[in-house]
């Protein structure tokens, strides 16, 4: 619990300081900021925030409820409760704690708990940038603030460069 407490706390505090330091979008001298120095900038955010994600411990909960199958009610009920945690190498290690209750209306495999355990915040690092295509959309107003809106795609076994010369290549062959 004061894990949690002291990750939110930093969180907040790391927030805080984005916001006291303002965004560069909504600075009036740096308006006419192109869209790839958009994504950059998005990109080195991520990073720092990614950083500070893999020096706390935190324990993850998945409550999986099973409300109706074919119209008919069904109260199946499984939690499962683990402990995230990041060696000093930075890969991260999911260790059960608890497992409460079943499901008696659908089978619950192996690799279901493993997708639940796996999912985590997607964070587009600087280092992980060329792996994405990344698309700036344009601009969007949400709850007061200007926003800015991109599109990654993902998928793509090749960096940026070598997709560049592959296609290249096909060109140059017609």
């Amino acid at each position: 619990m004061k894990r949690e407490r002291n990750f939110i706390l930093a969180l907040i505090s790391f927030l805080v300081a984005i916001c006291a330091r303002g965004d560069p979008g909504q600075d009036p001298q740096k308006k006419d900021l192109k869209p790839e120095e958009i994504i950059q900038a998005f990109a080195a955010k991520e990073t720092e925030f990614y950083g500070a994600w893999i020096q706390y411990t935190y324990r993850q909960l998945a409550d999986i409820r099973v409300v109706s199958i074919n119209g008919v009610p069904m109260q199946d009920r499984l939690t499962l409760v683990s402990e995230v945690v990041f060696r000093d190498d930075g890969t991260r290690e999911v260790r059960p704690l608890q497992r409460r209750g079943g499901l008696r209306a659908l089978n619950w495999t192996r690799e279901d708990t493993e997708v639940i355990n796996n999912l985590q915040p997607f964070a587009l690092t600087a280092k992980d940038l060329p792996k994405y295509n990344v698309a700036y959309e344009g601009k969007e107003r949400v709850d007061e603030l200007d926003c800015f809106v991109s599109c990654a795609l993902s998928g793509n076994p090749y960096p940026r460069r070598e997709t560049t010369s592959f296609r290249n290549s096909k060109r140059s062959d017609r």
